[in-house]
């Protein structure tokens, strides 16, 4: 049986970006079709006020990337975080994408900041540190495609960490099997992330920029993500 859940769509994809593989909306869609998951998204642009009547309006959310901070003053952002609050309470299961992954883990009580590292961009590998049922089918690293420059550095106390890099401790951690996010954006190929990251060259160290280009030699791991999240929408 398919589940229904909620996409809530935090931003807008560039436009040579979009001119790709579409906005969140068209991207995630896609994501979940071709791993032939039972997932029915239903769209929510709660920057525009578009939001669930309540938690249970759907079976799950999952709160996609923003250009923007966890941390900035938004009223949107401060209602998100508020929403998700009520997911908790409610058990009403939530995955975080990149910024949403940050979000989540702010509204639970940990702590966003700017990665001292710089940008993370391209191919990263990862590596599962503590296994779920869920991931299935199971393996010890995948790559996942990375967009950002703000880190989660501190996991709320019910929090356990799933999976780490070298670059950034906390890319996958989880909730009481309630909460599930992932730092990067599995929803994107490494083409989509090659048209993204030559958007972005302007504004990059050279060497950077080189980097995340190499990287994509590799292909992300999308339909093994894709079936995580399934799995972990439709896990009891």
């Amino acid at each position: 049986m398919n589940k229904t859940i909620g996409l809530l769509i935090c931003d807008t994809v560039n436009p040579i970006s979009a001119q790709v593989s579409g906005q969140y909306w068209d991207r995630f869609n896609v994501f979940f079709e071709n791993a032939e998951t039972k997932i029915k998204l239903k769209k929510y642009d709660i920057r525009n006020d578009e939001w669930p009547d309540n938690p249970e309006d759907c079976d799950g959310y999952l709160i996609t990337g923003c250009v923007q901070s966890a941390n900035d003053p938004d009223e949107w952002i401060a209602e998100l975080i508020r929403f998700i609050r009520e997911c908790y309470v409610g058990k009403v299961k939530m995955v975080g994408i990149c910024f949403g992954h940050q979000v989540i883990a702010k509204a639970m009580g940990g702590s966003v900041e700017l990665n001292p590292n710089g940008w993370g961009l391209g191919i990263k590998k990862q590596e599962v540190i503590l296994k779920r049922p869920w991931m299935k089918p199971a393996q010890k690293k995948f790559n996942i495609i990375a967009s950002h420059k703000e880190h989660v550095v501190e996991l709320p106390g019910n929090a356990e960490l799933l999976a780490t890099s070298n670059r950034c401790k906390i890319v996958a951690y989880d909730i009481s099997d309630i909460f599930l996010g992932f730092q990067g954006h599995p929803e994107n190929s490494s083409f989509t992330s090659g048209v993204s990251i030559d958007v972005k060259k302007d504004n990059l160290d050279p060497e950077v920029y080189q980097n995340a280009k190499a990287s994509l030699i590799v292909e992300a791991e999308q339909k093994l993500i894709a079936k995580w999240i399934n799995n972990f929408f439709h896990q009891k």
